[in-house]
């Protein structure tokens, strides 16, 4: 190899470089975005353990009040059609007040005196309860029962009751390994502990995994034909959440007046989301819903300073019907910036199952799970978990394409 000369000081871009030691941190930076908000939010708010992987929970309703008629019906009339469906929820001697178009509009007040049928009610007008109607009723007219009155010396009224509903959701297993060959773990390697440092890692991992299925997973489901062995999926939000929910253009949602996104779709999102449920929500909000609403922000939001509750960082945002707590989800973004889920934090709860016997099923770490002869070592995150969600009405969606 021939011979190098030097005819100058020796200086740092002369010396071989080997021979220099490297300025090397000690940490190692990890991109840590706030991907896991809604499972702080839950363990937060306590978890709760199972004694299977299904678990099922009962919901039930108050008795509705309201139906609809469904044609025109004449002054004098003594019979009313109404929505099949919802035809039951009146018995005899309930008062129903006739609405076209809310309080304000024209009405008429009814007294049923006969037990309703399938889809027709037997009608008649209040005191002398002779002549059938008072006023007519327009198709589509809300119907909505007002109380039973009954005379004096009678017995007891028909009854109605509500039947109870049978939900359940399954427990999900997750795993992720840290694998490290023993010549590795022999190197001396700048940074913390290549171990620790992986299992921190792998941990965040994991956690990020069980955020995802609890946002965006489809149905709950279990395959027991491709695996060998069971395989479950827990039923994320996205699942879940059907009747508030609403879908509308964000170039709609950023706009002003009657049409736009504050009147024509905020607020009617809102009086939806607060009629059932607690008076305070949590929405996971992604990029363009902070965008947007950051429009109207002046005139039109009440917004509060960020607080830490639930175990995440929020920033109240009070709305005629209730208190929003909004925390900005890192996993909201690109594809899913649009989305954005309401949660009632009352009817939300995470399950897990029991222990076996190496101990919790909860986010467990188990060492050294490697096949004999390995030569390295593997470490394996267990977690089987799942989501449980009461009264569908409580929660809701908000999409801007």
């Amino acid at each position: 190899m021939p011979t190098t000369i030097i005819t100058k000081p020796l200086a740092t871009d002369q010396i071989n470089s080997a021979q220099m030691v490297i300025d090397m941190r000690d940490d190692i930076y990890l991109l840590k975005p706030k991907r896991y908000p809604f499972l702080n939010f839950l363990n937060e708010m306590g978890k709760e353990q199972c004694n299977a992987p299904k678990f099922e929970f009962i919901s039930d309703v108050l008795q509705p009040k309201q139906t609809l008629c469904t044609g025109n019906v004449v002054a004098t009339a003594t019979s009313i059609g109404v929505t099949t469906s919802t035809a039951s929820i009146a018995k005899k001697w309930d008062i129903v007040r006739a609405s076209a178009s809310g309080v304000n509009a024209e009405s008429t007040f009814i007294i049923l005196d006969s037990t309703p049928t399938a889809s027709t009610w037997t009608v008649n007008r209040l005191g002398s309860q002779t002549g059938g109607l008072d006023t007519a009723i327009d198709s589509g007219a809300t119907l909505t029962i007002i109380g039973n009155a009954m005379a004096e010396g009678t017995g007891k009224p028909e009854g109605r009751i509500t039947q109870t509903t049978n939900a359940y959701n399954y427990t999900q297993i997750f795993k992720h390994i840290v694998q490290i060959t023993g010549t590795m773990q022999a190197t001396k390697t700048y940074g913390q502990d290549q171990k620790a440092y992986q299992r921190n890692k792998i941990g965040q991992e994991h956690a990020v995994d069980i955020e995802r299925a609890f946002l965006f997973n489809p149905t709950y489901s279990i395959d027991t034909t491709t695996a060998g062995e069971p395989r479950r999926t827990t039923a994320g939000l996205l699942s879940y959440i059907s009747t508030n929910a609403t879908t509308v253009a964000l170039t709609t949602f950023k706009g002003t007046g009657a049409t736009g996104g504050y009147i024509g779709y905020w607020l009617p999102l809102m009086e939806k989301l607060f009629e059932y449920g607690s008076d305070t929500k949590i929405c996971f909000c992604g990029n363009d819903l902070i965008t947007a609403i950051s429009t109207w922000a002046e005139t039109k939001l009440n917004i509060q300073s960020p607080v830490v509750q639930y175990g995440v960082k929020s920033f109240d945002l009070v709305t005629p019907y209730g208190t929003l707590k909004f925390v900005r989800h890192g996993l909201l973004t690109g594809t899913f910036s649009g989305l954005n889920l309401f949660v009632d934090p009352a009817d939300v709860k995470y399950r897990f199952l029991g222990a076996d016997d190496k101990g919790s099923r909860d986010h467990r770490l188990e060492t050294n799970v490697e096949e004999p002869g390995y030569d390295g070592l593997v470490d394996m995150y267990l977690t089987e978990c799942g989501l449980e969600l009461h009264n569908e009405l409580y929660h809701g969606k908000l999409v801007l394409s």
